[in-house]
């Protein structure tokens, strides 16, 4: 089939993509989950996609939560950053993944999601060079 029901399935445009994994007896994985969720179009989407992985209890890893939070900052949703952040972390944590939200690269999409929502013009701005 195209991978379960439950959650919405994702977006018609990669059910056969689904449905030929299945035919292969190939389950999806965190590595199906965090493409179909980089090549969605809008945040609605990006939800589908993240709730139907949910539902098919496809693990997921710092990775996955990172392209959901890439999308919420470039779908125009940054504000929700922090706190997917803190989910990330305690997802990682409940089930001992051995990840949490202190990497560089959560930091920087925290950042990210500052600049976006313009949390950035109360911060200094940059010392000039040095001489």
């Amino acid at each position: 089939g195209d991978g379960g029901a439950a959650g919405r399935p994702p977006p018609s445009e990669w059910r056969w993509l689904l449905s030929d994994m299945g035919k292969l007896g190939v389950a999806p994985d965190k590595f199906t989950l965090a493409t179909l969720l980089r090549l969605q179009t809008d945040l609605r989407r990006t939800r589908d996609v993240w709730r139907w992985g949910r539902g098919r209890r496809v693990r997921r890893d710092a990775r996955t939560w990172h392209h959901l939070i890439e999308a919420y900052i470039e779908f125009g949703k940054p504000g929700a950053a922090p706190r997917l952040l803190g989910a990330m972390a305690a997802d990682g944590a409940r089930h001992g993944w051995g990840w949490h939200a202190s990497g560089a690269r959560s930091n920087n999409l925290y950042l990210r999601s500052l600049l976006a929502a313009g949390g950035a013009a109360a911060a200094p701005p940059n010392p000039p060079p040095p001489p």
